[in-house]
């Protein structure tokens, strides 16, 4: 991709330039999705969205600059899920499994975030952000985690998730690809081992109920 700088170039405040901002974002997901992101042009875009090139390049300075417009949305979209399932709640293994399965319902009804994917760690910057993104969602599930489980060990946790939700990634490029038959278990047996690395160990259970002796 350029290495143009890909910031936005415009930004819409006004209804009219926000429906074609999200019009281009639109038409560029549907063809990541039907044709990949390489085979995928501006050209492409700006006719499928409906607009002239010329006022396609008003909002974005080249394709990269859509491509990350994208993946920003896909981790507020992974930060927004993680809040909810945390909202809604109050035990560990449901909260894990409703993340996972709506995570997973999105990569069935949006084919492009597998595409995404694979554009983000071909981006060195793009890497660095949803690395960055990972460990805010990590330190926020640690919390909440801690919470529910009564686990003090917030540093472990947080390594401990960090690794689950880059393998949760591994997951969504497996089950995408194979029918529901065969995606189901392996969603599950995910889940599991989600919470059996979560919960609190047998050790750490009798610590929490021993209390220390005096003297």
């Amino acid at each position: 991709m350029s290495s143009v700088d890909p910031v936005v170039r415009r930004r819409p405040t006004q209804q009219r330039s926000r429906t074609r901002f999200e019009g281009i974002l639109e038409a560029a997901s549907e063809l990541i999705a039907e044709r990949g992101l390489e085979p995928t042009s501006m050209t492409d875009i700006a006719n499928r969205s409906g607009m002239g090139l010329t006022a396609l390049y008003r909002y974005f300075p080249n394709k990269r600059s859509i491509v990350r417009e994208l993946a920003l949305r896909t981790f507020d979209d992974a930060q927004s899920l993680i809040g909810a399932a945390a909202e809604d709640e109050t035990e560990l293994a449901p909260m894990i499994d409703r993340g996972v399965r709506q995570y997973w319902r999105m990569h069935r009804e949006q084919p492009f975030r597998g595409q995404l994917r694979a554009a983000i760690h071909a981006d060195a910057e793009l890497t660095a952000l949803d690395l960055d993104d990972s460990r805010r969602n990590a330190h926020a599930m640690a919390r909440t985690t801690g919470q529910l489980t009564g686990r003090t060990d917030l540093e472990n946790l947080e390594r401990q998730i960090l690794l689950m939700i880059e393998l949760l990634d591994s997951l969504m490029r497996l089950v995408v690809n194979v029918d529901e038959a065969e995606a189901e278990p392996l969603v599950a047996e995910f889940v599991q081992l989600f919470v059996d690395a979560l919960s609190p160990s047998d050790g750490q259970r009798a610590a929490e109920v021993t209390p220390p002796r005096s003297g």
